[in-house]
C-alpha cells in the first residue's frame, strides 16, 4: 500500500498538487468498526495470503521497515491536498489518501484482534 500511495503521490505533485484546503474530519467517512470486525469473513487476495515462507523475526522487520517508510511518506506530504489524491481500493471503492491511512490503521487493527484470537486459541488448548 505505501508504495502505492508513493507512487500516486509522486504523480500527484507533478502534476501540481496544491496547498491542502480542507479541514474536514476523515475518520467519520471511513467504517473503522465495520473493518475491524472479526465476524465479518474478509479473504485475502491470492496476493496477499501468508504462504508460510517468511518466519516472524523477518515478516515483523518487514512491517517494521514498511511502516516507517509510510510514516516517511505521510511527513513529506504534509501539507498537501490529499483529500483531493483518489486511488481505487478493491472493496471500498475510490478513496483519497488520508481516507487509505485511515484504512491502513483499521487493516492493522483487525490484525491485532486476529492475532488476540489465535493466542487465546493456543492458550485454551
Amino acid at each position: 500500500m505505501t508504495g502505492m500511495l508513493a507512487d500516486k503521490l509522486t504523480e500527484a505533485r507533478a502534476a501540481g498538487l496544491g496547498p491542502e484546503q480542507d479541514s474536514a474530519p476523515v475518520v467519520p467517512t471511513v467504517d473503522v468498526a465495520g473493518l475491524v470486525d472479526r465476524t465479518q469473513i474478509r479473504t485475502a487476495s491470492e496476493a496477499s495470503t501468508p504462504t508460510g515462507a517468511v518466519g516472524a523475526d523477518a515478516a515483523w522487520e518487514t512491517l517494521s521497515r514498511v511502516r516507517r517508510g509510510l510514516h516517511e511518506l505521510v511527513a513529506g506530504a504534509d501539507g498537501l491536498a490529499l483529500g483531493s489524491v483518489m486511488l481505487p481500493h478493491a472493496r471500498l471503492g475510490e478513496l483519497n489518501v488520508y481516507q487509505w491511512l485511515v484504512f491502513i490503521g483499521a487493516h492493522e487493527a483487525r490484525h491485532v484482534v486476529q492475532v488476540r484470537e489465535a493466542a487465546e486459541k493456543i492458550a485454551a488448548g
